[in-house]
């Protein structure tokens, strides 16, 4: 990462916790690693099928409909082609990739913690990518995007948190059927 200084208190640690519900975490992983899939595909880079296959199942998963075994075997197909794409290269799009895998994890608390991490820092990384490290304009645009992911993913988490109090685990169906509107200020796609 160059010059860019190592944020301080990253992401949603505060707001996040063991104590809230799995649902309303596993939800929240998911959703931050689908908005970092489609910033990415917005960029036109290409992402391979696999990925939105995973946060696809993950979401079954969520709803009964999708064993664990499948979800496990699809996540180690996407960590497998991380591993022969990048090596230990460390990217931007790395990040990402390894956010969707974050997402699909079975632990509640890790997967939406880690799918968090992994699209605002692998997000922040795209859009400087290709810039001197040494220029300020790079650290700036790193923590405009840094700033910006993190307060849409804490405006997701609590409207999600809110929505569960509502709608407690009919929420996953609620909101993916359109019963519930998602305010544009927390919408997953990216204009």
């Amino acid at each position: 990462m160059g010059q860019v200084p190592a944020p301080k208190g990253l992401i949603l640690m505060k707001s996040l916790s063991r104590r809230d519900p799995d649902r309303l975490l596993h939800m929240f992983g998911c959703d931050c690693a689908e908005r970092a899939l489609y910033q990415l595909q917005k960029g036109d880079d290409s992402v391979p099928v696999i990925f939105g296959e995973l946060l696809r199942l993950k979401r079954e998963w969520l709803e009964g409909a999708c064993t664990s075994e499948q979800l496990r075997s699809v996540r180690a197909e996407a960590e497998a082609l991380i591993s022969s794409s990048f090596g230990e290269e460390e990217c931007g799009q790395k990040m990402l990739w390894r956010s969707y895998v974050a997402a699909s994890e079975e632990d509640a608390f890790r997967a939406a913690k880690d799918a968090s991490m992994g699209a605002v820092l692998g997000n922040a990384e795209l859009a400087t990518e290709g810039m001197d490290e040494e220029d300020d304009a790079r650290i700036d645009l790193w923590r405009e995007t840094l700033q910006r992911e993190k307060s849409w993913q804490k405006k997701r988490y609590l409207w999600l948190k809110k929505t569960y109090q509502w709608a407690g685990g009919r929420m996953t169906f609620l909101i993916r059927e359109g019963t519930i509107e998602t305010p544009d200020e927390v919408a997953l796609h990216v204009d």
